[in-house]
């Protein structure tokens, strides 16, 4: 068993990249979504459209955290594997420049 940290840096990559891609598909799939039930809600009048409306609010506010924490998440792992690249190189440099 090997010590330490090991990052696949194309699959930390291509997962940065897919994450803005999902988000992308996601909003495709949520504003589709409004759109047909916006046609059914603008019907409604009274209580029905009152809860209607608060639940609209409460959805777009997680969908909102979810898009939110998506991102950061994606971003985050696209920094540390950078960052992690980097210093394997700077070390991979250093290494190869001890002369004997």
């Amino acid at each position: 068993m090997a010590d330490g940290i090991l990052i696949d840096h194309s699959r930390a990559q291509a997962f940065t990249e897919n994450v803005a891609t999902y988000i992308n598909r996601m909003e495709t799939v949520l504003t589709d979504l409004e759109t047909e039930l916006n046609a059914i809600a603008n019907q409604w009048y009274g209580a029905d459209k009152e809860v209607y409306d608060k639940v609209q609010l409460d959805w777009d506010a997680k969908v909102a955290e979810l898009r939110l924490a998506l991102g950061s998440h994606g971003q985050a792992l696209g920094e540390v594997s950078g960052t992690y690249l980097n210093t394997n190189n700077n070390n991979a440099h250093m290494i190869g420049s001890i002369t004997i």
